[in-house]
């Protein structure tokens, strides 16, 4: 099976829930000759994974701190990059390897996701004590619209271009001036 690029496209960048998400598209995506098979049900899996995915973002922020807080930042991440390994290696195994076997076919740079998965854990970790889940995570989700204004804007990672209009900055100025709210 070939996940195609779409604007349905759901990425995760951090390891420690990959495999809940994967498993959630994998099992509720419907795909057909390796097309996207668009429905208003379809389109209401993808929003409810990515709001099921988000959920489960603000409650690794808490637990990236406990972790960290015990045995230091980077030692934490990689506790959670291994509760991540061995999560996705079990949904694997189940899943029966999917195209595992495909795997040296993609671009060596995009191997660098897993040290920006370090990034994203450490920063949750890191940010939680000071500044509370809610501050944290509206930080992180401002920073994810702006990466994918850009992503969409210049069409990278073979995302469809999407140029930034007046509408889609006013609603980045919107969640910006929310974040700031947020942490007052």
């Amino acid at each position: 099976m070939t996940l195609p690029i779409s604007p349905y496209t759901i990425y995760v960048v951090n390891p420690a829930f990959d495999a809940i998400v994967l498993l959630s598209c994998v099992t509720s995506i419907g795909f057909e000759k390796g097309l996207f098979v668009n429905s208003i049900v379809q389109t209401g899996v993808v929003i409810g994974v990515a709001i099921v995915a988000g959920l489960v973002l603000g409650f690794q922020a808490p637990m990236n701190a406990v972790i960290s807080g015990r045995v230091g930042l980077f030692a934490g991440s990689l506790i959670v990059h291994i509760g991540g390994l061995l999560a996705s290696l079990l949904i694997l195994l189940l899943l029966r390897g999917e195209n595992i076997s495909q795997w040296q076919s993609i671009p060596r740079w995009y191997f660098i996701s897993g040290a920006l998965g370090v990034i994203v854990v450490v920063g949750f970790a890191y940010s939680f004590p000071q500044i509370g889940a809610a501050n944290t995570v509206t930080l992180v989700v401002a920073g994810q619209l702006i990466g994918a204004l850009l992503i969409d804007q210049f069409g990278w990672f073979g995302a469809t271009v999407k140029a930034i209009e007046p509408l889609r900055i006013g609603g980045t100025v919107l969640l910006l001036m929310g974040a700031y709210l947020m942490s007052r």
